[in-house]
């Protein structure tokens, strides 16, 4: 299985929105970056006025929010990056329950996700709503918790936002 591995990492490297992707190094920072929360979600995805709701495999990490079309096929992945992005539900946007989104200003990009339940959708977003906190912390603090694996707790995040 190697060798058909190492084909698919040399040819996955298809061009992106954001130019060239280089699999191999990004494939060896998701294998070695902390999963926080993984699972399926339903992501909309928006052609101009076309609307389709397409099942996806998220693996939240220390440094962003990761997604492929299922969880077999982590070397084609697109990253959403929390550090500057607004999350919050999302459901009069969609008109559609158990939604949350995440708002790129810099890359203008908006994406919205569908959970089964509210419960999974206030997880989702108090796990985002911590890796970005932790992330505007100390941005080379993100970084170096990749490799150590620690995040603030909840009772230091309500703390934090108490006023």
């Amino acid at each position: 299985g190697r060798m058909l591995q190492k084909w698919f990492l040399t040819t996955s490297g298809r061009e992106t929105e954001r130019g060239p992707a280089k699999p191999f190094e990004s494939y060896t920072l998701r294998q070695t970056a902390t999963v926080i929360k993984e699972g399926q979600l339903v992501k909309l995805k928006q052609h101009g006025i076309a609307k389709s709701w397409a099942k996806q495999y998220f693996t939240l990490k220390k440094d962003a929010l990761y997604y492929a079309k299922n969880k077999d096929f982590t070397f084609d992945y697109k990253k959403i990056s929390l550090l500057h992005s607004h999350i919050g539900t999302a459901e009069k946007h969609v008109h559609r329950r158990n939604c949350f989104g995440v708002l790129d200003p810099i890359e203008q990009s908006v994406h919205i996700m569908a959970c089964d339940c509210e419960e999974t959708m206030s997880d989702w977003v108090r796990a985002l709503l911590r890796v970005k906190k932790a992330l505007q912390l100390d941005p080379q603090q993100g970084l170096r918790q990749l490799r150590e694996g620690t995040l603030p707790s909840e009772q230091d995040e309500l703390a934090a936002s108490a006023p």
